[in-house]
């Protein structure tokens, strides 16, 4: 050791000799009060961890049970859908059924009518022809036997 270092270390020793005697209550307290308000920072760190663990929890059961009732909705859609589908279906059928037989009805009617408009232009053509022969070929006493005769038939009924 050289002689100028000694009077830096006396120094040295001084300030720490000092610095301990008057200095450690200060610096203890310091200290502790630093450890404690270090402990009770990491205290509500780890109580806001929870918190937000815990809310993060929900959040994420909400959200599963979200998407479970979103699942639910659209699987009811579909099926709603479907049945909505058949039912139309079903109704459509039933109206091409119904049209069919009413098409089938008309064409019976209108076959109908057309059968008895032609029997009775075949009657009236039929009487118009048995007239015109009647009248050129049968002669009076003819005629009358045949218009008593007929009207004795009309007379019963039978006409």
């Amino acid at each position: 050791m050289n002689s100028e270092s000694l009077p830096q270390i006396v120094n040295f020793a001084v300030v720490v000799g000092f610095l301990g005697v008057f200095g450690r209550k200060p610096l203890a307290a310091f200290m502790t009060a630093r450890s404690e308000g270090i402990k009770k920072l990491i205290d509500e760190a780890e109580s806001e961890s929870r918190e937000v663990t815990a809310k993060l929890q929900l959040a994420e059961s909400n959200a599963k049970q979200k998407d479970a009732h979103a699942k639910q909705l659209l699987e009811d859609a579909k099926e709603m859908v479907a049945r909505h589908k058949e039912r139309v279906l079903e109704a459509a059928k039933n109206e091409s059924v119904r049209i069919q037989k009413e098409g089938e009805l008309l064409g019976t009617g209108e076959l109908q009518k057309k059968k008895e408009a032609l029997q009775q232009e075949i009657c009236e053509r039929s009487v118009a022809l048995a007239h015109k022969y009647l009248t050129d070929q049968l002669e009076g006493k003819d005629k009358e036997k045949l218009i008593s005769e007929y009207i004795t038939w009309v007379g019963h009924g039978k006409a």
